[in-house]
């Protein structure tokens, strides 16, 4: 679509310089960049009817996709569960952690790539990690946490007469996976 200039003048061409030695004359080009995660300077150069040019250069940047995961501490109840995340690509900024421990608590949003968590009782968890970078482009990624039981101490003992020694017998229960 031509529009016209100041002078009232009609645009007649485009060339538009879209990476180092890729040119195009149409008025909205596509182009797909082969590396992502830099930034490139496009020209677009128009001329009128009257032949007149200008040449118009900005900085377009592209972002790949973002990739995250984590690892978590397998704990005992009662012990607070440590969470530490990871992203690629390395080059990338990961601007807000999103943690849902699995338990009904409330998400936990931090700048940081780590966390912890205690958990109310032991039993297998779904926690879920979303991660958004510096450029708004989000990624998420889930896996169980396991919080294991107490064991259960508990002896037998019977009751000693005299001199005679006291018997001890073991009966706890070991309740971890």
């Amino acid at each position: 679509e031509s529009t016209y200039g100041s002078s009232g003048s009609p645009l007649q061409s485009w060339e538009w310089e879209l990476d180092d030695g890729y040119f195009s004359n149409e008025i909205n080009p596509e182009y797909i960049y082969t590396a992502l995660d830099t930034c490139y300077i496009v020209n677009l150069t128009v001329t009128d009817e009257n032949m007149c040019t200008d040449t118009y250069s900005d900085t377009v940047c592209l972002f790949g996709e973002v990739s995250v995961d984590f690892v978590a501490d397998q704990v005992c109840y009662t012990h607070r569960t440590n969470f530490e995340g990871s992203f690629e690509p390395a080059s990338d900024s990961i601007a807000e952690w999103n943690w849902n421990f699995g338990d009904g608590s409330p998400v936990l949003s931090t700048p940081k790539d780590t966390a912890s968590h205690l958990y109310p009782e032991p039993g297998t968890y779904l926690v879920t990690l979303e991660a958004t970078d510096i450029n708004g482009c989000s990624a998420s990624t889930y896996q169980t946490v396991m919080v294991d039981s107490l064991p259960t101490p508990d002896f037998i003992a019977d009751t000693a007469y005299c001199d005679a020694s006291t018997n001890f017998i073991d009966v706890s229960i070991g309740n971890g996976s």
